[in-house]
């Protein structure tokens, strides 16, 4: 994840404008790891960070999480109609801009 984040945002190819939101797949370890990054680079104010992790049904958990970084526990992503609309929404503009971009 360090690496991956380093070579994302020092590269000669590093985007001229930084996201708006940089979301990571994984939990309280790998969003640490990614603000440690950040604010080794001076990012970590430029943008927000948010780690996405999956349920753990064995643990009797029913809900994906959303870390926040300074928060220690995770927010619940329960699942609402309106939430998936969102997802929905985001799924179709998502694929209509893969669908425009040249192959590389």
């Amino acid at each position: 994840m360090a690496e991956a984040l380093t070579r994302r945002f020092t590269s000669d190819s590093a985007p001229a404008t930084l996201p708006d939101l940089l979301v990571i797949d994984g939990g309280k370890g790998q969003l640490s790891v990614a603000m440690t990054v950040l604010r080794q680079l001076g990012l970590d104010h430029q943008m927000h960070v948010i780690g996405l992790a999956k349920k753990d049904e064995q643990r009797g958990e029913t809900d994906d999480k959303v870390y926040l970084p300074g928060r220690v526990n995770p927010v619940a992503m329960a699942r609402s109609p309106q939430a998936l609309r969102l997802t929905a929404g985001d799924c179709f503009r998502a694929g209509y801009h893969c669908r425009d971009r040249p192959q590389t």
